[in-house]
């Protein structure tokens, strides 16, 4: 059963399979939700994935990729109508052998805010998939989107920049970390300077991941180690927190 679309049936956007796929004036086609989404509500005036600036916001529909998209799905049906019962190939949601590419895509795509969000719910419940996620690399990846969307953000740029941060840390907060080599990752600076920065301005859920990956970290047993962070300015961000419990409305048990 061909479970995953092929890449070229999924939205640069959402990286969701394309329902309405319609081309913009640089050839790239687009979910017509999601790009019209980014030329309304984000009032942007060029082409998400080559950053080009449009000199026409016309969307042209792509007859062609809808049909063969539509085929594709047919023919996925059917071959789940002809195998219901059978065991599948593979229970797990995100698989080994995918992680690298995932993890390339989450670099170099303009849309990691939804990318993160695709793994982290990947992710969710599938304790394999976090333990390949740190044999992978994924420490390492998220550290460097981190810092890079901090410096994109403190400089101004993307709007999306300070949240793909936040959802950066969301993903690296579910992990377990039970070993001393996925702390000794998460201490990197390229980690744990975006972290404490948003103990101290990220939203109420963004500071709670971060505050679960310092306790975690504290909890582990790594030998000379110590945090790069300003722990006067952590704790007055987390009491902070705490005061603002009831309006963000946390659970008294979560604060």
């Amino acid at each position: 059963m061909e479970l995953e679309p092929p890449p070229l049936f999924l939205c640069p956007i959402s990286m969701e399979l394309m329902e309405d796929p319609v081309t913009v004036a640089t050839g790239v086609t687009y979910d017509r939700r999601s790009i019209e989404r980014w030329f309304v509500k984000y009032g942007k005036m060029t082409c998400p994935a080559t950053m080009q600036r449009l000199s026409s916001f016309d969307l042209t529909p792509n007859h062609t990729l809808k049909r063969v998209i539509s085929s594709w799905l047919d023919r996925n049906s059917s071959s789940s109508s002809s195998t219901a019962g059978a065991p599948s190939p593979s229970s797990r949601v995100l698989a080994r052998e995918r992680l690298p590419s995932v993890l390339a895509g989450i670099e170099e795509t303009p849309f990691k805010v939804t990318a993160l969000k695709k793994l982290r719910s990947c992710m969710a419940g599938d304790e394999a998939a976090r333990d390949d996620f740190v044999a992978c690399g994924g420490i390492q990846v998220l550290g460097h989107v981190m810092t890079q969307a901090l410096a994109e953000s403190c400089a101004g740029g993307d709007f999306s920049a300070f949240q793909t941060c936040e959802e950066a840390a969301a993903v690296l907060a579910t992990l377990p970390l039970s070993d001393d080599e996925s702390v000794e990752l998460l201490l990197n600076p390229e980690c744990m300077r975006p972290v404490s920065v948003l103990v101290q301005r990220g939203s109420a859920e963004a500071r709670l991941h971060a505050m679960s990956m310092i306790s975690k970290v504290s909890k582990a047993s790594v030998r000379d180690w110590t945090l790069e962070i300003d722990v006067d300015d952590m704790v007055k961000a987390l009491l902070e927190l705490l005061s603002d419990g009831a309006s963000v409305k946390l659970k008294k048990s979560e604060a």
